[in-house]
């Protein structure tokens, strides 16, 4: 995983003076969540605000176990596999395999390097502002709430805790059955 990003993102001017800020207040956070940006949570604790992590992937390993979503191996395939939830045996196990991998990738590698940007870019902000440091394994399990863009008419039908909403085609408009569809389409 390229953490490029993520760096860029805490070391740009602007997000610095938001770390910084004496004056500046939030009531709510929102940002981007899982899969290598776990650090930007730490916006919650320093503002005592509430977080609401989108994820654009979907419902995915890298949030679920963080979130308290079940991870279903034999059930739900992983996203970067091409199997559905009908899988078979070797679907299974492959599918379990790489879950596995994953979260040793996560908890090995992913976690502590935003628990390092955490440090680095935090830790100053909160020592100015009597805020005791946190760990990155408790501000995953802090987050309020998720946004995951997923359709549950087009996903597979999964269970997800309560601060999980699937927001994706929120955008639509409703069906008007009086529009000019017809007219349009004959053109």
């Amino acid at each position: 995983m390229d953490y490029a990003v993520i760096e860029d993102i805490l070391k740009s001017n602007r997000v610095s003076s938001m770390i910084n800020s004496k004056t500046t207040s939030f009531d709510l956070i929102i940002c981007e969540g899982f899969f290598g940006y776990e650090a930007l949570f730490a916006f919650g604790h320093r503002y005592s605000a509430p977080v609401i992590a989108v994820s654009s992937l979907g419902s995915t390993i890298y949030m679920n176990p963080h979130i308290g979503n079940p991870i279903l191996s034999a059930s739900y395939p992983n996203f970067l596999l091409p199997y559905t939830h009908d899988m078979g045996l070797m679907g299974r196990f492959h599918n379990s395999l790489l879950n596995l991998v994953t979260l040793l990738a996560i908890t090995i590698y992913q976690l502590p390097y935003q628990q390092e940007l955490v440090e680095r870019f935090f830790t100053e902000s909160f020592k100015q502002n009597s805020i005791k440091p946190i760990e990155i394994n408790k501000l995953v399990k802090e987050v309020d709430l998720v946004f995951i863009n997923r359709h549950p008419v087009l996903g597979f039908p999964r269970p997800l805790t309560p601060n999980v909403i699937d927001i994706a085609g929120l955008h639509l408009h409703k069906f008007d059955n009086n529009s000019n569809v017809d007219k349009v389409s004959e053109q």
